[in-house]
């Protein structure tokens, strides 16, 4: 909807003013040209269109923009980093099945995100509700039906609410009675007493603590299929490798971890420097690479896994071999000397009884 004056000009726009609904083609997030900062904002009940305590936002202040979900003014649930096609926390919405297609603005003009129906000739209706409960649904309806489906919902389980196991803590959605939350390698409960009660919000703390010395044969651990920390914390450069990535990690005491932008990690790298927050394992996630120390290295990638240990024990194996050869060789070059030595006696001696003979004669 437009409101226009006499000369066409517009003073008013729907889609520039979001309430709780976010129809396809509208655009969430940050426009630096208009000085608009568009979010939903649930109703406050059902039957009541005012401002309710939910709002739905495209979060601008990183590198790595993501969307993030508040319940008043706790963060209840982000979406992931953007990896090229969609949404890393909702794989969803990279997929071939996926209703809509998602884009990632982000340029000296604006710094927003917005959908469009993958198949448009479809007779197809979707929208997206931000719900006064702490939820964000999306709908479905074809033209001619009058009933709407629910297609998705978020948070989808309990993992899915931010920062469920804490810093340095990883969440994965167990069978039975079993505790959702365990500490990321190399990393231990800060409060034991408050895990055993299940509560993890104070998260993990380095097994070692001050002990770790950096820069002392500390090495990466991979994490599989994650969604990967709170990119609030991380700093993107989109042209390094993955491995220059690694390097860059290792030669700054402060990082973390790293990880790919994109799932296949072909090019781009994230880096966390401070806490890693709100990871979950995820149905076609990604690799997140933590750093651990090399106390807690062998415990992981066993005994020979740190490169410096290689290196000596490499070195070690070659001494060893090149003293045993040494020694094998002098022992066979003493051998056959004595044997030489030996064989000059005996024939010394046997030249001498001839020439005795010879002499009788």
């Amino acid at each position: 909807m437009l409101l226009i004056n006499e000369t066409s000009e517009v003073l008013w726009e729907s889609f520039d003013n979001p309430t709780d609904t976010l129809l396809p083609g509208m655009k969430l997030g940050l426009d630096r040209m208009k000085g608009l900062n568009r979010i939903l904002t649930s109703w406050k009940a059902k039957d009541d269109p005012g401002i309710g305590n939910c709002s739905f936002i495209l979060n601008t202040n990183s590198s790595s923009p993501e969307l993030f979900l508040y319940k008043g003014n706790i963060l209840w649930w982000r979406s992931g980093h953007w990896n090229g096609i969609g949404w890393s926390g909702i794989p969803t919405s990279s997929s071939n099945d996926s209703v809509m297609n998602f884009n990632l603005f982000n340029n000296q003009h604006e710094t927003s995100t917005s959908g469009r129906l993958r198949y448009p000739d479809v007779s197809l209706l979707s929208r997206l509700v931000v719900n006064g409960s702490g939820s964000i649904q999306r709908f479905v309806s074809e033209i001619s039906d009058q009933e709407w489906d629910i297609l998705g919902t978020v948070p989808l389980d309990r993992c899915d609410n931010y920062g469920r196991c804490g810093a340095f803590g990883k969440c994965q959605v167990q069978n039975g009675t079993e505790f959702e939350c365990t500490c990321l390698p190399g990393f231990e409960p800060r409060s034991p007493s408050e895990w055993s009660a299940r509560n993890a919000t104070s998260g993990c703390v380095k097994k070692h603590g001050r002990a770790s010395i950096c820069k002392s044969g500390e090495e990466f651990v991979k994490v599989e299929n994650v969604k990967l920390p709170d990119g609030s914390f991380a700093r993107v450069d989109e042209k390094l490798s993955l491995k220059e990535c690694e390097q860059k990690c290792l030669e700054n005491c402060s990082c973390t971890a790293y990880g790919g932008v994109d799932v296949k990690e072909e090019v781009g790298c994230m880096r966390w420097y401070g806490e890693l927050m709100d990871t979950r394992v995820l149905d076609g996630g990604q690799n997140l690479y933590v750093r651990v120390d090399t106390f807690e290295l062998d415990h992981f990638k066993g005994f020979f896994a740190n490169k410096r240990r290689q290196a000596i024990m490499i070195l070690a194996l070659v001494v060893t071999s090149l003293l045993i050869f040494l020694c094998v060789h002098c022992l066979i070059k003493r051998k056959r000397k004595g044997m030489c030595n030996w064989l000059i006696n005996q024939d010394v001696h046997v030249n001498y009884k001839s020439d005795t003979t010879l002499i009788i004669d």
